[in-house]
């Protein structure tokens, strides 16, 4: 799934208006590189084996 897939509808939400004041609030105060939400997820599957399931009985 990509960033900003919304799996209810099938489709892709509009990309919003780019916030600059907050784009740049949030790059002084986030790690220096950005990272995709598969990397995140990626991350998190490593680090918490358990994750997805747990999200997953969350969501029903």
């Amino acid at each position: 799934m990509r960033d900003g897939d919304n799996p209810r509808s099938g489709s892709r939400r509009p990309d919003p208006a780019p916030d600059h004041d907050l784009t740049a609030t949030a790059e002084r105060f986030a790690p220096p590189h950005h990272r995709p939400a598969a990397g995140i997820i990626e991350l998190a599957t490593r680090e918490l084996p358990d994750s997805d399931d747990t999200v997953m009985e969350l969501c029903r």
